[in-house]
């Protein structure tokens, strides 16, 4: 369920224009993925972290933004909230069909349940493991994109945020 929440929040992110409303539903696509690593592990620092450095570079991102659009009016539209609808119903229906007899699994399952459960009394290694590496690749690469982007975006030289000459 929690997944849906966020494809839904990621296709409603889409159709906004306000650049303040984007960094409100990307932080709270932040706070669900958070809460979601925070169960599956014994220990929340990761999540903690993942959290706070996504945070700070949202408050970077957030007083360029405001410096750059600041009496820029917020408008709601009602359509927005209606386009994700068929998506998310689409999905929802792939989600509850038995997708284990479409696609072949590359191990069995009995595999699968002793690498599991192989881990399970090391925390640190139930992010690290075979099953869940595309997920730490995702979020690795994803806050490398990110780091990048608020470097890019917050030049010294350019931009709203340099030294006023007065």
């Amino acid at each position: 369920m929690t997944i849906l929440i966020l494809i839904m929040n990621a296709i409603i992110i889409t159709q906004l224009t306000h650049p303040l409303s984007m960094g409100l539903m990307l932080i709270i696509n932040t706070i669900i993925t958070a809460v979601m690593i925070t169960t599956m592990s014994e220990s929340p620092w990761f999540s903690y972290i993942l959290f706070l450095v996504f945070l700070g570079g949202m408050l970077v991102l957030f007083i360029y933004v405001t410096s750059l659009a600041s009496n820029e009016m917020f408008s709601l539209k009602l359509n927005i909230m209606m386009f994700p609808s068929p998506f998310v119903l689409l999905i929802m229906i792939v989600m509850l069909t038995d997708i284990t007899c479409m696609a072949p699994i590359p191990m069995s399952l009995q595999d699968a349940t002793s690498m599991l459960t192989e881990y399970q009394n090391i925390p640190a290694m139930k992010f690290y493991n075979q099953l869940l590496m595309p997920i730490t690749l995702m979020l690795a690469t994803y806050l490398f994109i990110t780091l990048i982007a608020v470097v890019k975006i917050t030049s010294l030289y350019q931009g709203p945020l340099r030294m006023s000459k007065t």
